[in-house]
């Protein structure tokens, strides 16, 4: 059994974090965490028309908003309904 972390093994951790693929098995994990002081999620929902739109959209925000704000996007393609509200 080894120990990687930034004191012990700091190349094997590292390559652990992400370095790449197939450097061993993690049969344990301890990880820091850190309580959250707010959280506000969001989701942006537009027919293929209107994407360009949202990610104009996105963008401005995005220009403004905070360096250490974690963000995501996924565009895909959602099936072709006939009623979207079910």
């Amino acid at each position: 059994m080894l120990r990687a972390n930034t004191k012990e093994n700091a190349d094997l951790f590292w390559a652990l974090r992400g370095g790449g693929g197939n450097f061993g098995v993690v049969t344990e994990f301890e990880v820091k965490l850190y309580p959250l002081t707010s959280l506000v999620l969001a989701e942006g929902l537009t027919p293929e028309s209107g994407i360009r739109a949202l990610l104009e959209c996105w963008r401005d925000f995005m220009a403004e908003a905070p360096f250490d704000l974690k963000w995501n996007i996924n565009l895909r393609l959602a099936p072709h309904t006939k009623n979207v509200r079910g």
